[in-house]
């Protein structure tokens, strides 16, 4: 997955497999599917930024917000 033009959008940081952290960075993953990639977002506009590149690549999404919350695909969006 070339991931350029999202990172270039957003602050935060991409993990990405194979990445040093990205076991650690995946820890919250609840069994439901592997991620391709997680966003870790600083601001608003990192979430826009991860929203939109997701809906134009066609790709799935999962949110979690906060320490304590879990994750789960994102209602109305595949």
């Amino acid at each position: 997955m070339n991931t350029t033009e999202l990172s270039a959008r957003v602050n935060g940081a991409l993990v990405r497999p194979g990445d040093a952290g990205w076991d650690q960075a995946r820890l919250f993953h609840s069994g439901i599917g592997e991620p391709d990639l997680i966003v870790r977002a600083a601001a608003v506009e990192d979430v826009r930024a991860a929203v939109a590149y997701a809906a134009a690549h066609d790709l799935p999404i999962g949110v979690r917000g906060g320490g304590h919350s879990a994750w789960g695909t994102v209602p109305g969006v595949s």
